[in-house]
């Protein structure tokens, strides 16, 4: 216990904890292709963060032990389908460790593998009681992620969400907006850190917005 103890010790100046630092390193290429009306994004992303955080598994505290890596790559695509019809699509791929104690490392705190949304975005433009109607359908994928500090060898499931949102005129200067998360409702963990939450279960808001 008392090995233990001194392993995961926080790194403390003056009784407090030292403030993150990190160094990123990011490529990306930028590709806009004459046959399609769109582009495509691709970025390389290489992240080291110093003084992270990670719980204690005996007393829950939050202690700092070393680094926290993230390493990966995204790819991104704005599309125009039609005048009215547009999506965008990205895929994300990390790979991310951390320290857990001064002589070993794992997958990383609720950080997952894999990431990937679309969205289709549709604008209604001929003249009827509609016009200047705004459209927007999302689906977000979550990849599945562990906690390795606390509850090693659980994984979180994967889930995935469709999100919507509903814009609409009611005049030059005025506008009615609706959104709507996890518009399925669908029940889901989002991240175990010592204890398990569940995700947010279906919310719809609506905003009233004045333009001058």
């Amino acid at each position: 216990m008392e090995l233990l103890a001194k392993v995961i010790a926080p790194v403390e100046i003056n009784g407090h904890i030292k403030p993150y630092s990190g160094k990123q390193l990011e490529v990306g290429l930028k590709y806009g292709p004459e046959w399609i009306k769109g582009s495509f994004n691709l970025a390389f992303f290489d992240l080291k963060e110093d003084n992270a955080l990670v719980p204690d598994p005996l007393t829950f505290i939050q202690t700092q032990i070393g680094d926290r890596k993230n390493r990966g790559i995204e790819l991104q695509s704005d599309l125009r389908i039609s005048d009215n019809l547009s999506a965008r699509v990205s895929l994300t791929r990390n790979h991310a460790t951390q320290d857990y104690t001064t002589v070993s490392s794992g997958r990383a705190l609720l950080i997952p593998d894999h990431q990937a949304t679309v969205k289709l975005n549709y604008k209604h433009t001929q003249s009827t009681i509609l016009n200047g109607l705004r459209l927007s359908l999302g689906v977000r994928y979550n990849g599945s992620t562990e906690d390795k500090a606390n509850l090693s060898g659980y994984t979180v499931p994967s889930y995935t969400l469709v999100d919507a949102m509903a814009v609409y005129p009611l005049s030059a200067h005025w506008s009615l907006q609706v959104n709507a998360t996890n518009l399925l409702n669908k029940e889901y963990l989002s991240v175990c850190e010592n204890t398990c939450f569940y995700g947010t279960s279906r919310t719809v808001d609506a905003q009233l917005s004045y333009y001058w």
